[in-house]
């Protein structure tokens, strides 16, 4: 059997060791937003942060599971799955700053405000067609699982 049986070409040992770094990455971020220091220690945040942080939670916490699952177990239809529940929770979230927008960059010399704009619509679309991308590998996944010999031509 294959190490490598996803289109990246990455064998299964390397695919874990990203997914693990995702998980400890995820669970520092979790804690720094939460614990310490405390998303309030974020000298550009604004009271109107605690009105996302359940979203934020929620993106950190279903990337840090989708992560941990594909660990143990991660076939390109599972892989794609947690690609479209994950962009689209990223969406979500994305149209909640920006709808809330609790940033204050009053202090500073540039424009971060419309910078942070354009960064959270940039996310928007790349969460949309994150989407679409999904969708597309999920049908492929299972379309090749359904079909005799994996999608393999039949010898002749």
């Amino acid at each position: 059997m294959s190490t490598q049986g996803h289109e990246t070409g990455r064998s299964a040992g390397s695919r874990r060791g990203g997914y693990a770094a995702a998980v400890v990455v995820n669970a520092l971020i979790l804690y720094g937003l939460n614990v310490e220091p405390g998303w309030q220690a974020v000298p550009f945040l604004t009271d109107g942060f605690s009105a996302v942080l359940a979203l934020v939670n929620l993106s950190i916490v279903a990337n840090l599971l989708v992560n941990l699952v594909q660990i143990a177990f991660d076939p390109p239809w599972l892989v794609a799955t947690g690609r479209l529940l994950l962009a689209t929770i990223s969406l979500v979230v994305s149209l909640q700053l920006l709808a809330v927008f609790p940033f204050d960059f009053a202090a500073q010399g540039v424009d971060w405000a419309t910078v942070t704009r354009i960064l959270l619509w940039i996310g928007v679309s790349g969460s949309v067609v994150g989407m679409l991308v999904a969708v597309v590998q999920i049908v492929r996944a299972v379309a090749i699982a359904t079909t005799p010999h994996g999608g393999a031509p039949h010898p002749h």
